[in-house]
């Protein structure tokens, strides 16, 4: 119920979590952080789209380092 109403109401996924913790629930999406190691693939990915795109800018930003 809670789910179908957030989902409803177009509620974060992450303010979902805590919508279900308040009701005494368990949450049910994951929280990753960006620096996991699970997400480097991702983040390779990501840098060659950017360098791809030098000398002109890319469309999003690299994490500060």
């Amino acid at each position: 119920m809670i789910i179908r109403l957030a989902e409803s109401l177009e509620v974060p996924i992450r303010e979902r979590n805590e919508l279900l913790l308040a009701a005494g629930f368990a949450p049910v999406y994951p929280q990753t952080r960006l620096d996991d190691p699970r997400l480097g693939p991702i983040r390779t990915a990501l840098e060659r789209i950017l360098d791809g795109h030098l000398p002109l800018p890319g469309g999003g930003r690299r994490p500060a380092r």
